[in-house]
């Protein structure tokens, strides 16, 4: 599977997306290429380190990421989200929301057409890694903080992309396998907001991209998922995963709300997401239908 030609640096094949999925990680596979990624930049390179695993290749570089995204061999055409990505850290920083600094995008024609992103390596923990040792009035403040980023985000109404939320759930295959009657009220309720206010979303706020500095500052990774939505969009991945339903996150993001409302956005912010499907399987079990799920969204509440 390896192969000996002049001038190629990647020399994995990749054939599907099962392939890209067995090497997207390896540092020894990569290495070649990111080293002529950083001499095209004229970038200082550094040791190698993987960072948490996502969808694309994202690897620490001394004082850099180097973000590779998948290329159309692995049957995932990712230019959409390169594109996203790098008009939607824009739109942020002209938000005043932290994100790390872009230092240089583009593409490498090699084995494959790569585009990439080299960004500033932001020094901090992220939520997922932190939120078990924090105190009550530290989560609450980060809620809080973190309130008033989704707050900005939805201050753009700036067009980010082609897709229309809305469309792609109703028609996604990853809800295919879902309850019939799970499947109804989805098409009920996205149906009622298909004409509210589309505004600028992240659209994967999990417990991954969201970074804590020493001084409890926080910056926001990963923008490749961003898109135009109701704000609801925002709120499945920040109460399930990065919040995890802990009580003092959410009274800092949502103030003195009561469980039953909570509930109601969180099941509204499920069946709008793209991915909210494959989150009921993730977070819950025997979800059969729509009351064996409200039953576990509110068990899954308690401690609110």
């Amino acid at each position: 599977m390896y192969y000996e030609q002049r001038n190629i640096f990647f020399k994995y094949e990749i054939r599907d997306w099962k392939t890209w999925g067995d090497v997207f990680q390896s540092v020894s596979i990569f290495e070649p290429l990111i080293k002529r990624i950083f001499e095209i930049e004229q970038i200082p390179f550094g040791k190698i380190e993987n960072t948490k695993p996502g969808t694309h290749g994202v690897f620490k570089v001394g004082k850099y990421i180097v973000k590779i995204f998948a290329p159309k061999a692995s049957e995932y055409d990712s230019t959409s989200a390169y594109e996203t990505e790098i008009k939607a850290m824009d739109i942020a920083h002209k938000l005043d929301i932290l994100v790390p600094k872009m230092i240089a995008k583009g593409s490498v024609d090699d084995k494959y057409e790569f585009n990439y992103l080299i960004m500033e390596y932001i020094d901090g923990i992220t939520i997922g890694d932190i939120k078990s040792s924090l105190s009550s009035d530290q989560k609450y403040i980060i809620g809080k903080k973190i309130k008033w980023i989704v707050d900005r985000f939805s201050k753009s109404s700036e067009h980010i992309n082609e897709i229309e939320v809305i469309n792609r759930t109703l028609a996604s295959d990853k809800w295919m396998d879902c309850p019939k009657d799970i499947k109804d009220m989805q098409t009920l309720f996205l149906n009622q907001i298909k004409d509210e206010k589309r505004v600028f979303v992240h659209g994967d706020l999990t417990e991954d991209n969201i970074i804590i500095t020493p001084n409890f500052d926080i910056y926001i990774l990963d923008f490749a998922d961003a898109v135009s939505a109701p704000k609801i969009y925002e709120y499945m991945p920040l109460i399930a995963d990065a919040f995890s339903f802990d009580k003092d996150f959410i009274r800092g993001f949502f103030g003195d709300i009561n469980i039953h409302e909570l509930a109601t956005l969180c099941l509204h912010g499920i069946l709008v997401h793209e991915y909210g499907f494959q989150s009921i399987k993730q977070l819950f079990t025997d979800v059969i239908d729509v009351k064996t799920l409200k039953e576990q969204i509110y068990f899954a509440m308690g401690k609110v």
